[in-house]
């Protein structure tokens, strides 16, 4: 019975019911100087738990992730998470509330986007209080975030390439806000 319910084998036969932990937006405590991640839309599970074990490590003081479309708790999300997904503050809301939010906090919205009027990574300053706001690999940002946005950022790319890996790109501007807010302190 415990492997139909399993999804993996090798499993070490324990079995837990919890109730999950709610994310709404008032209960992130952010700091007047934080650096937030924003992801939109995001679909693919592995991709929640990497992105969310790169901000562990580049130290960000949380993630929001908006109009989900998948499980939070997904068990590929946990695993490759590697348990990151407990260390840090999450919120969990639709576009339109995530920008009113970030807006009432007083936070700098840069967008990670294909745009006329992005610059490239480096050049900006991550002031901060700070989002870093992530779309999804195959349709990018949508129309409200892309007007909400303060600056558009652009990581350059070989012209065979034409995108990157969302955990990819999301961990070249983590790292980079990390350091240049380091850097101001």
């Amino acid at each position: 019975a415990f492997e139909q319910i399993s999804v993996r084998s090798g499993s070490e036969k324990i079995i837990a019911i919890a109730q999950s932990k709610k994310h709404d937006l008032s209960s992130l405590k952010l700091k007047s100087n934080g650096l937030i991640l924003v992801i939109e839309a995001p679909e693919k599970p592995g991709n929640i738990g990497a992105l969310y074990r790169t901000a562990a490590a580049a130290q960000m003081d949380g993630v929001i992730i908006a109009n989900p479309k998948t499980d939070f708790y997904n068990p590929n999300s946990i695993r490759s998470s590697l348990g990151c997904l407990f260390l840090l503050q999450t919120g969990i809301a639709s576009t339109e509330e995530v920008i009113t939010f970030l807006n009432e906090k007083d936070y700098f919205i840069a967008t990670a986007a294909l745009h006329p009027e992005a610059i490239h990574y480096r050049e900006f300053d991550y002031k901060t209080p700070c989002a870093l706001v992530m779309g999804t690999e195959s349709v990018g940002l949508n129309k409200a975030w892309l007007e909400a946005s303060h600056q558009h950022l652009i990581i350059p790319m070989s012209n065979h390439v034409d995108s990157l890996n969302l955990s990819v790109s999301a961990g070249i501007l983590m790292y980079e806000a990390r350091m240049k807010t380091k850097e101001n302190e």
